[in-house]
């Protein structure tokens, strides 16, 4: 409801008069009345009375209550010469113990007087009355001396004007001649009930059983909507806690895979170094010989190194997927191949820049051994020998020795050649199947992350379901109000609220 009325917080507090009092109850029956049909405070002028014995003014009601064994029956007799219908009510805290009385006698006796089931009878004949006169008649005098009576009288009186302050205290005895000064203070009573007061007094009834069925309704209803309020911070709690759970399961295993990701990268430039003894001899061999077919053999040898990594890193991959794959499916039963792209060659198939091949001689010419050139030089010393020209021995020698220096010094060269070559090949192939590994394991841990996002939208805690509640009123706070226009009616009812001198 989005009326204002239905805002306790918008009625005026406190109403300090009956017919303001009346309006504020029946705004609030209005707002949040109960659903069955109730008393509706239509009429706060109270000139219809209740039935027709009352509706000239002249039968009055007076309603003697109290508890067993204390002269209520008594008192009754003693009342029965009253111009009134006198009825021995039940005890007052049975559902009919107060009906439409215009005075309401309260029965204790001296030897207890005014216990706490009197001063809760008096207590309640106010307000079940809606504020008809109260008297407390005392019976059972006879039984305590002569000069413990007005003690006792006394004593009865500032007790029960504890409760309600303009309260009468009278005697009640056995005998009529005993009973007189009851008669005459009933009498008077009900010599100032009009019939406009007793209108008044019936408003404030149904006032106050608007304000209990409210009252009731509103107790009801808070309650079901603090169940409701735990129940959804139950559910909210719960779903945050579980979201919580399953963030930190998520980043187990992106961590897992990131850390899996470092750890095959290393190893696959571990493999790679793992060839290089053998990939240099193929190369060293391929410089040395000087064969054509040299550097088929190398890329050969080069492709067949990479087939073996590509086989180990897709291997490794192929586990950590399906780890994933299951960690995935056991925690939160999602498919995360579903969010995964299908393995592919493409970064395989993506050679990785060749090596300059090992230089080979020109057609027709020659690669000579250092034992081809030390042969042709001795063979050339022996001839100019036998010719016995000692200085072409000489410069032969010399000239054998610069040939043997300078074959020595290009082996050297083709060595550094290979190495250099031989290390190329291997950076190029470690950066390669690293980088093929890593893209692999990226491509892995992006299908992760779309997988839980979608997780994240799926178990976000949903709006909290206020919207049944948006649409009622704070029932806390209905009962707030409904009690303190109950305790403005008890203070009308008690005798605060006077008219023109009456009793009302």
């Amino acid at each position: 409801m989005n009326d204002t009325s239905a805002d306790p917080r918008t009625v005026p507090s406190p109403p300090n008069h009956l017919e303001e009092l009346a309006r504020a109850v029946a705004e609030l029956h209005a707002a949040h009345g109960p659903f069955d049909d109730g008393p509706v405070l239509d009429d706060t002028r109270g000139d219809a009375p209740r039935d027709a014995a009352t509706a000239d003014g002249a039968v009055h009601v007076v309603a003697v209550v109290g508890e067993r064994g204390r002269g209520r029956t008594t008192v009754a007799r003693q009342l029965a010469t009253t111009p009134a219908r006198i009825i021995d009510a039940p005890p007052w805290g049975s559902p009919g113990a107060l009906p439409d009385a215009d005075v309401v006698v309260v029965v204790v006796a001296a030897g207890s007087p005014l216990g706490m089931s009197e001063r809760q009878a008096v207590e309640a004949s106010a307000d079940r009355t809606g504020g008809a006169p109260v008297l407390v008649a005392v019976t059972r005098l006879d039984t305590l001396d002569e000069e413990e009576r007005p003690t006792v009288l006394s004593y009865v009186q500032r007790r029960a004007r504890t409760i309600l302050p303009a309260i009468r205290v009278v005697p009640a005895g056995r005998t009529p001649d005993e009973g007189h000064d009851l008669r005459t203070e009933v009498a008077a009573a009900l010599g100032m009930t009009t019939r406009e007061a007793r209108a008044r007094r019936r408003l404030r009834v149904r006032m106050g059983e608007e304000l209990a069925l409210l009252g009731e309704r509103a107790t009801h209803e808070a309650a079901l909507q603090a169940q409701r309020r735990q129940h959804r911070e139950a559910q909210q709690a719960a779903a945050k806690a579980a979201r919580a759970a399953g963030e930190e399961r998520w980043a187990d295993i992106l961590a897992t895979l990131t850390r899996r990701s470092a750890q095959e990268v290393t190893a696959a430039h571990t493999r790679i170094r793992a060839h290089r003894a053998s990939l240099l001899q193929d190369v060293l061999a391929a410089h040395e010989r000087g064969d054509p077919a040299a550097p088929n053999r190398v890329d050969l040898a080069t492709r067949a190194i990479l087939a073996q990594g590509r086989g180990q890193a897709d291997a490794a991959l192929a586990g950590s997927r399906e780890e994933a794959v299951r960690q995935v499916h056991d925690r939160f039963r999602m498919d995360l191949a579903a969010f995964l792209a299908e393995p592919s060659d493409a970064a395989w198939t993506r050679a990785p820049e060749p090596a300059p091949a090992p230089a080979t001689p020109p057609p027709g010419q020659r690669r000579y051994t250092a034992a081809t050139v030390a042969a042709g030089a001795s063979l050339t010393v022996v001839n100019l020998a036998r010719g016995a020209n000692v200085q072409a021995v000489g410069i032969a020698g010399l000239t054998s020795f610069l040939l043997a220096l300078d074959h020595r010094e290009r082996g050297k060269a083709r060595a550094a050649a290979a190495r250099d070559q031989a290390d190329r090949i291997v950076a190029v192939m470690e950066e390669w199947t690293a980088r093929c590994t890593d893209d692999g394991y990226t491509a892995l841990l992006s299908g992760v992350c779309a997988a839980r996002e979608q997780w994240r939208a799926e178990a976000s805690p949903a709006a909290p379901a206020d919207g049944d509640d948006a649409e009622e009123p704070d029932w806390s706070g209905v009962q707030g109000r409904v009690a303190e226009l109950e305790l403005v009616l008890r203070e009308l009812n008690r005798g605060e609220y006077v008219q023109k001198g009456e009793v009302c």
